[in-house]
Protein backbone atom coordinates (compact mmCIF):
# COMPACT_ATOMS: atom_id res chain seq x y z
CA UNK A 1 0.00 0.00 0.00
CA UNK A 2 2.94 2.26 0.75
CA UNK A 3 4.15 2.46 -2.68
CA UNK A 4 0.43 3.25 -4.60
CA UNK A 5 0.33 6.54 -1.84
CA UNK A 6 -1.83 5.21 0.70
CA UNK A 7 -0.13 6.02 4.21
CA UNK A 8 -3.19 3.44 6.69
CA UNK A 9 -6.30 2.40 5.95
CA UNK A 10 -8.89 3.88 4.10
CA UNK A 11 -11.04 5.20 6.75
CA UNK A 12 -8.65 7.05 8.19
CA UNK A 13 -8.07 8.56 4.47
CA UNK A 14 -11.42 9.75 4.18
CA UNK A 15 -12.02 10.25 7.76
CA UNK A 16 -14.12 8.69 10.26
CA UNK A 17 -16.93 11.17 10.02
CA UNK A 18 -16.80 11.42 6.65
CA UNK A 19 -17.31 7.44 6.53
CA UNK A 20 -19.90 7.25 9.69
CA UNK A 21 -21.66 9.94 7.99
CA UNK A 22 -21.94 7.87 4.65
CA UNK A 23 -22.53 4.60 6.48
CA UNK A 24 -25.63 6.51 8.35
CA UNK A 25 -27.21 7.73 5.09
CA UNK A 26 -27.22 4.47 2.89
CA UNK A 27 -28.34 2.71 6.06
CA UNK A 28 -31.52 5.37 5.94
CA UNK A 29 -31.96 4.87 2.60
CA UNK A 30 -31.92 0.98 2.87
CA UNK A 31 -34.62 1.38 5.73
CA UNK A 32 -36.75 3.45 3.69
CA UNK A 33 -36.53 1.30 0.99
CA UNK A 34 -37.34 -1.66 3.19
CA UNK A 35 -40.61 0.65 4.64
CA UNK A 36 -41.88 0.96 1.39
CA UNK A 37 -41.69 -2.84 0.11
CA UNK A 38 -43.32 -3.70 3.38
CA UNK A 39 -45.84 -1.53 2.80
CA UNK A 40 -46.35 -2.28 -0.67
CA UNK A 41 -46.44 -6.01 0.18
CA UNK A 42 -49.15 -5.50 2.93
CA UNK A 43 -51.59 -3.44 0.56
CA UNK A 44 -51.09 -6.43 -2.12
CA UNK A 45 -48.88 -4.44 -4.84
CA UNK A 46 -46.98 -7.81 -5.38
CA UNK A 47 -50.04 -10.08 -5.69
CA UNK A 48 -49.68 -12.27 -2.42
CA UNK A 49 -51.63 -10.90 -0.11
CA UNK A 50 -55.01 -9.30 -0.23
CA UNK A 51 -55.46 -5.02 -0.72
CA UNK A 52 -56.34 -2.10 -2.93
CA UNK A 53 -53.24 -2.66 -4.81
CA UNK A 54 -53.51 -6.62 -5.68
CA UNK A 55 -52.79 -7.23 -9.42
CA UNK A 56 -56.18 -9.03 -10.02
CA UNK A 57 -58.06 -6.28 -8.42
CA UNK A 58 -56.22 -3.83 -10.25
CA UNK A 59 -57.40 -5.52 -13.06
CA UNK A 60 -60.96 -5.64 -12.28
CA UNK A 61 -61.19 -2.31 -12.06
CA UNK A 62 -58.89 -1.59 -15.50
CA UNK A 63 -61.94 -3.81 -17.20
CA UNK A 64 -64.98 -2.51 -15.46
CA UNK A 65 -64.17 1.16 -17.04
CA UNK A 66 -63.62 -0.89 -20.66
CA UNK A 67 -60.01 -0.49 -20.68
CA UNK A 68 -58.07 -3.33 -22.35
CA UNK A 69 -54.78 -4.93 -23.27
CA UNK A 70 -54.64 -2.45 -26.21
CA UNK A 71 -55.22 0.21 -24.25
CA UNK A 72 -52.30 -0.89 -21.49
CA UNK A 73 -49.87 -0.95 -24.11
CA UNK A 74 -50.21 1.79 -25.69
CA UNK A 75 -50.26 3.95 -22.82
CA UNK A 76 -46.86 1.97 -21.99
CA UNK A 77 -45.32 3.02 -24.93
CA UNK A 78 -46.33 6.38 -25.16
CA UNK A 79 -44.88 6.92 -21.49
CA UNK A 80 -41.69 5.42 -22.68
CA UNK A 81 -41.35 7.29 -25.52
CA UNK A 82 -42.19 10.64 -23.71
CA UNK A 83 -39.29 9.66 -21.23
CA UNK A 84 -37.01 8.29 -23.65
CA UNK A 85 -37.13 11.88 -25.92
CA UNK A 86 -38.12 14.54 -23.35
CA UNK A 87 -34.59 16.25 -23.22
CA UNK A 88 -34.43 15.59 -26.98
CA UNK A 89 -37.60 17.99 -27.00
CA UNK A 90 -36.38 20.51 -24.46
CA UNK A 91 -33.28 21.04 -26.01
CA UNK A 92 -35.06 21.68 -29.20
CA UNK A 93 -37.31 24.12 -27.71
CA UNK A 94 -34.45 26.33 -25.91
CA UNK A 95 -31.85 26.17 -28.92
CA UNK A 96 -35.01 27.70 -31.13
CA UNK A 97 -35.60 30.57 -28.00
CA UNK A 98 -31.99 31.02 -27.32
CA UNK A 99 -31.56 31.75 -31.15
CA UNK A 100 -34.10 33.94 -31.08
CA UNK A 101 -32.98 35.77 -28.30
CA UNK A 102 -29.93 37.09 -29.52
CA UNK A 103 -30.33 40.79 -29.33
CA UNK A 104 -28.48 42.95 -32.01
CA UNK A 105 -26.75 40.80 -34.26
CA UNK A 106 -28.19 41.50 -37.87
CA UNK A 107 -26.32 38.90 -39.76
CA UNK A 108 -26.59 35.77 -39.73
CA UNK A 109 -22.98 34.43 -39.38
CA UNK A 110 -22.66 36.91 -36.03
CA UNK A 111 -26.12 35.15 -34.68
CA UNK A 112 -24.45 32.25 -34.97
CA UNK A 113 -20.96 33.13 -33.14
CA UNK A 114 -23.62 34.23 -30.10
CA UNK A 115 -25.54 31.22 -29.99
CA UNK A 116 -22.74 29.19 -29.45
CA UNK A 117 -20.93 31.21 -27.01
CA UNK A 118 -24.31 30.79 -24.50
CA UNK A 119 -26.14 28.15 -25.50
CA UNK A 120 -25.58 24.34 -23.26
CA UNK A 121 -27.28 21.38 -23.97
CA UNK A 122 -29.12 19.72 -21.18
CA UNK A 123 -27.82 15.99 -20.97
CA UNK A 124 -29.81 13.06 -19.04
CA UNK A 125 -28.54 12.20 -15.62
CA UNK A 126 -28.55 9.02 -14.14
CA UNK A 127 -32.25 8.67 -13.18
CA UNK A 128 -33.22 9.94 -16.45
CA UNK A 129 -31.56 7.06 -18.24
CA UNK A 130 -32.80 4.92 -15.22
CA UNK A 131 -36.81 5.78 -15.83
CA UNK A 132 -36.72 5.20 -19.40
CA UNK A 133 -34.51 1.36 -18.96
CA UNK A 134 -37.24 0.42 -16.27
CA UNK A 135 -40.24 0.98 -18.02
CA UNK A 136 -38.28 -0.48 -21.42
CA UNK A 137 -37.89 -3.42 -18.95
CA UNK A 138 -42.09 -2.98 -17.96
CA UNK A 139 -43.02 -2.81 -21.12
CA UNK A 140 -41.32 -5.69 -22.88
CA UNK A 141 -42.41 -8.26 -19.27
CA UNK A 142 -45.90 -6.53 -19.85
CA UNK A 143 -45.67 -7.29 -23.67
CA UNK A 144 -44.47 -11.36 -22.88
CA UNK A 145 -46.71 -11.47 -19.99
CA UNK A 146 -49.89 -10.44 -22.02
CA UNK A 147 -49.08 -12.27 -25.34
Amino acid sequence: MEQYGFKGSLRSQMGREEYARRRAKRFGLTMVVLGISVGLYYLGFFGTAEGPLNPARIGSAYKSLGLGKTHLLSGLIGFFLVSLTWNWVYNIVNRIRKRLAVPGSLSLQSRSRDYDRTYRPMRKGVWGHTVWAALFIVLISVMIHLY
